[in-house]
């Protein structure tokens, strides 16, 4: 392989902006300079360029774009559901989370529960599916709130929202989704889903970082992020992130109109991949519905640090979608939730594709996985199991 030369299998991560985003956010910075606040025609200019944006996320979300409100991104929008959502004239909800929530929410329901609030996880099975019979049990209490990620970022799995939907409207619960996996890698249609919120992010589907959305469906559930201007309907004042938003605007138009497509090439992808991956590499979550666009491999008997670094040198990028404590990961709670023993865990690597992922470019670093794994068998005396 070149050493100039990258495979990017990281998209969960973040995804590189096509030309059509860098053309969105050069146009921003060059022509679209106006406040969108300003009543002369620069800021009417920059207004109806937002405008056309917030159109372009609602259309690829499946929502009204009324119910939409941009943020800094899943983090910011995770955050205020978890802390502030209530029914009109209720009291806060319990809160009702899974095991293998993403850290945006984990931690702020941590956060809650620290401070007196009650808060319950809801377990999954061996491919990450959460338990439904346990999750009606629990929230058939009373005023809850539930908050679940749609697909999970290191496995891939789909959680069966609608029958999520379905026990929260039979309680009267709030439901709330972190789809920032899921926004532009599977059909939405949030108008018709039945959560009360969901969150966002833009830059998993390539548009710039530090941009999201969050929907929501009945205003008087949520209360204002920021006061102190009329952007975003008064819901979360401040001058917008003009450059970011019209990048996000392009960016969910790109995958809007290149979705169906997209989706089959990535399970050709996968697929192929899959077949083609070391013998004793074990696939994460393949029982249960998933995106296309990722892959969890366990490689028994092998330090998933050290061959995430041998990975790197060779020019492919991927990640074992585990959160960083001093020098080294600690063990996924995601795939501890689902049955992985610690070392197995630290054996674990994500490959995740994007639009230019091509099967040249898996072919190859199944072939340079390959190799560094026996010269990884050889050093240590090891061998995957």
């Amino acid at each position: 392989m070149s050493a100039a030369r990258i495979i990017y299998l990281d998209n969960n991560a973040t995804s590189p902006c096509s030309p059509a985003v860098i053309r969105a956010v050069n146009q921003a910075l060059s022509e679209l300079w106006g406040n969108p606040s300003s009543p002369h025609l620069a800021g009417r200019r920059t207004r109806a360029a937002l405008s056309n944006a917030r159109d372009a996320v609602a259309t690829l979300a499946g929502c009204d774009a009324d119910r939409l409100l941009f943020t800094s991104g899943a983090t910011e929008s995770c955050n205020h559901v978890i802390r502030f959502a209530r029914r009109p004239s209720c009291e806060l909800p319990a809160l009702v989370t899974t095991v293998i929530e993403h850290a945006a929410v984990a931690a702020a329901a941590e956060r809650e529960a620290l401070a007196g609030r009650p808060h319950s996880m809801v377990g999954v099975d061996a491919n990450g599916r959460i338990d439904l019979y346990s999750l009606e049990d629990v929230v058939s209490a009373g005023n809850a709130l539930v908050s679940v990620q749609w697909v999970n970022n290191e496995l891939g799995v789909i959680q069966p929202i609608p029958e999520i939907a379905a026990i929260c409207g039979r309680h009267q619960a709030l439901l709330h989704i972190d789809a920032c996996q899921a926004l532009g890698k599977l059909a939405m249609n949030l108008d018709e889903l039945g959560a009360d919120f969901v969150s966002m992010s833009g830059h998993k589907l390539g548009a710039p970082s530090g941009v999201g959305a969050l929907y929501v469906k009945d205003r008087r559930t949520l209360p204002a992020i920021q006061v102190g201007g009329e952007q975003e309907r008064s819901r979360r004042a401040g001058t917008e992130n003009v450059v970011g938003i019209l990048g996000f605007g392009a960016a969910a138009a790109e995958r809007h109109a290149e979705l169906p497509e997209l989706l089959v090439g990535w399970s050709t992808l996968r697929d192929a991949f899959e077949s083609n991956l070391p013998l004793g590499a074990r696939v994460n979550g393949r029982g249960a519905p998933r995106v296309p666009n990722t892959v969890s491999v366990t490689f028994p008997g092998i330090d998933g640090v050290v061959l995430l670094a041998r990975l790197d040198r060779r020019g492919i990028c991927v990640s074992q979608g585990s959160a960083c404590h001093s020098a080294r990961p600690e063990p996924s709670h995601v795939l501890r939730a689902i049955g992985l023993s610690e070392a197995d865990a630290y054996s674990t690597i994500r490959f995740s594709f994007g639009p230019s992922t091509c099967a040249d470019e898996l072919n190859e670093a199944c072939a340079v996985l390959g190799v560094e794994i026996q010269m990884m068998m050889h050093r240590d005396g090891s061998a995957v199991a």
